[in-house]
């Protein structure tokens, strides 16, 4: 299991409550990276809830891999998000 929570998602949306909706679509296209990640490793998205996703591995079919998988996740999913420079808030997973 990977779950992964955007940091600072209310201090980030007080700090641009004049253009929310570019907040939103960053928070969006965040999510959707992080859902990205996970369904590229075999994963499956078990749940999205405002900015956190939730991923599995070994289901519906058992994998013996499931723990490296959800590790090598979150390790892509911070080299993904530092790609787009999101290195100092990011997703905590």
């Amino acid at each position: 299991t990977l779950f992964c929570d955007l940091r600072e998602l209310s201090l980030e949306a007080a700090q641009h409550s004049r253009d929310l909706l570019r907040a939103q679509g960053e928070i969006s296209n965040t999510v959707g990276l992080v859902g990205g990640a996970i369904t590229d490793s075999d994963g499956v998205v078990s749940g999205v809830r405002g900015d956190t996703v939730l991923g599995i591995w070994g289901w519906p079919k058992p994998d013996a891999r499931q723990v490296e998988l959800a590790a090598k996740t979150a390790l892509q999913i911070q080299s993904r998000l530092s790609a787009r420079g999101r290195t100092h808030r990011g997703a905590g997973c």
